[in-house]
């Protein structure tokens, strides 16, 4: 049985265990599925010594002291060689750190691959937009010397145009397995204190610029009573936001583990997502496996997910309204087929394994 490594080197505060649906555990599974025992490496500024979660008989979760350059981790390598990983998946993106892992893995004979879903900064700081810049340009010498899954075709492009073209779109999953709604839309309601009666149009994602989740106020001057929004998400954002729509129109959350998310999901007709930057999109493939039709602003990771015509892409906020207002809905058989089939970590984890072969 080979070992299989997932390396994050982000140090950033997403994808917290419990409260999001955590890509590498998601991975871990499909390929322990596959018969590798599997090895994620999570990067942590916290801790002094290395601290093992045995997730399953062939799934280890190993938090690993690091240091940190904004949210680019750094961190002794040798830690690979202690697990004597066969395989690395290197989470690279931008991060500062990618080229030192590609080094030691060549040097030591592990075979890795560099998976990345976005290559510049979202931000509006101009010095992180110039150190992300340098980390790229950097980084793009050792793409050329190996092999490349991209998230998203959008990625891909970007790639081939700064001369990279050893690159396969590998998309990212769900972990399916890991979503089970036992309550009632009934026990649901009463749970979560929600209003009978009512369409429920919900947003789950960070209250910051980016996301650009003040669009909730204007769809809130849209909507009837016959409508009611979920807001799920916490941020800089959460007074504006919840100050300026009627109180009466909507539900917040700021915090809920994943498996709460799940069963708003399953009583909501409509999910909305109004980033214009979104790379990917986890939460889409959530509200889409829960019969959600989701409705997004063109951006990569929605006009990747939804090109099938498993959901609406729109351009303004007037198009959410009319298709709201129009109650058009996509059944339900149709969108969760379509997670099963191209984005589940089981279907990646397959065409992973194929490519492993031709690692060298």
């Amino acid at each position: 049985m080979n070992n299989f490594g997932i390396l994050r080197l982000y140090v950033g505060k997403s994808g917290e265990k419990g409260f999001y649906n955590l890509q590498e555990l998601g991975l871990a599974k499909a390929m322990s599925n596959l018969k590798y025992k599997c090895y994620i490496f999570l990067l942590d500024t916290s801790i002094k010594e290395e601290v093992v979660e045995k997730y399953s008989e062939n799934i280890n979760i190993i938090k690993v002291p690091c240091k940190k350059i904004g949210v680019h981790g750094i961190f002794k390598l040798n830690i690979l060689n202690k697990y004597q990983i066969d395989y690395l998946q290197i989470q690279s993106d931008n991060q500062l750190y990618a080229p030192n892992v590609m080094k030691y893995c060549k040097k030591n004979n592990i075979k890795f691959y560099n998976y990345i879903g976005t290559l510049y900064t979202d931000s509006n700081n101009k010095l992180k937009k110039i150190f992300s810049r340098i980390c790229l340009n950097r980084n793009i010498k050792y793409y050329n010397k190996s092999k490349i899954f991209s998230k998203t075709p959008y990625v891909k492009q970007q790639l081939e145009k700064l001369g990279v073209l050893n690159c396969n779109v590998v998309p990212v999953g769900l972990d399916i397995d890991g979503i089970d709604v036992k309550l009632s839309s009934e026990e649901i309601l009463k749970k979560y204190k929600l209003p009978e009666g009512k369409i429920f149009i919900i947003f789950v994602g960070r209250l910051e610029e980016y996301k650009q989740p003040t669009e909730l106020i204007t769809l809130s001057n849209m909507i009837n009573n016959d409508y009611h929004l979920i807001i799920v998400g916490k941020g800089s954002l959460k007074e504006k936001i919840l100050s300026n729509i009627d109180s009466k129109k909507y539900s917040y959350f700021e915090k809920l583990p994943n498996c709460e998310v799940h069963e708003l999901y399953s009583i909501s007709q409509y999910f909305v997502n109004f980033n214009r930057n979104e790379i990917y999109g986890m939460s889409i493939l959530e509200a889409l496996f829960n019969g959600v039709t989701v409705i997004a602003y063109h951006a990569p990771g929605p006009d990747f997910i939804l090109h099938k015509k498993t959901g609406f892409l729109v351009e303004n906020i007037n198009e959410i309204k009319d298709i709201i207002y129009d109650k058009k809905i996509i059944e339900k058989n149709i969108l969760q087929n379509v997670i099963i089939k191209d984005f589940s970590w089981n279907t990646s984890a397959k065409i992973i394994e194929k490519y492993l072969k031709e690692i060298v």
